[in-house]
């Protein structure tokens, strides 16, 4: 498995080897905390039978952030013919907007999701660095705390979550 990563100017996208079943990301590797964070994990694939069941996806739930939305799922496809022969590719793309309860260094656990074929698709965790002292306010918005990390994602998670 080849793992290629590349981060110019402020944004980072890890991009996987063509055969591998992993998302790629494409988030900033730093933000403020005056911001809504958006990080986005998107899956290529051919067959209808490799779409990821949407009842499979495990959130990225941690501590020290709050998942504001998400996942916001988009799908598109593309054709491509030449000389007679059609080839469809399908992405699938799903958003999470997060804010953080502090500065300092988050990690975000892999996503994990499995397809009607039965494949795992999963990404690396993902590293945000958070600036600034000022949490953004979204009005209206309940919020839930989380007092335990969740251990793996396809496991049973035990969280302790208050609602505010």
């Amino acid at each position: 498995l080849l793992m290629l990563s590349t981060l110019s100017a402020h944004t980072h996208e890890q991009t996987p080897d063509v055969d591998s079943q992993m998302f790629v990301i494409h988030a900033d590797s730093t933000t403020s905390m005056d911001k809504i964070f958006n990080i986005e994990y998107s899956y290529s694939y051919q067959s209808d039978r490799d779409a990821i069941l949407l009842e499979s996806i495990a959130d990225i739930i941690g501590i020290g952030y709050d998942i504001v939305k998400g996942p916001l799922i988009s799908t598109s496809a593309q054709a491509l013919i030449i000389n007679g022969s059609t080839q469809i590719s399908r992405m699938q793309t799903f958003t999470y907007q997060l804010t953080f309860d502090k500065a300092g260094t988050y990690t975000l656990p892999p996503l994990v999701a499995k397809t009607e074929s039965e494949i795992v698709i999963t990404s690396e965790p993902f590293t945000v660095h958070v600036t600034g002292n000022k949490k953004v306010k979204i009005p209206g918005r309940r919020q839930i705390k989380c007092t335990s990390l969740r251990t793996h994602l396809m496991v049973d998670a035990r969280l302790e979550c208050l609602a505010f």
